[in-house]
């Protein structure tokens, strides 16, 4: 599934109540493009994919991660 709003990936991140079949994060692989940045969110079910291409937002995002998931930098 992939998202176009980063409200939503915020929501699913944080453990919102709008994704029932998430039950636990496993990792989050971001990949950087020279024209954007993807977010690729493993979870328990499902792999979610957001596309970025603004480098502040992406930046932004990538500070609200929870502290205790691995994060894995792909270039």
């Amino acid at each position: 599934m992939m998202f176009t709003c980063a409200k939503r990936m915020l929501v699913l991140l944080l453990g919102g109540d709008s994704c029932p079949y998430v039950k636990r994060l496993i990792a989050v692989k971001i990949k950087k493009n020279k024209d954007n940045v993807k977010f690729k969110v493993r979870c328990s079910r499902y792999l979610y994919t957001l596309v970025i291409s603004d480098k502040e937002k992406s930046e932004k995002l990538r500070q609200s991660l929870p502290p205790g998931l691995a994060v894995h930098e792909l270039k």
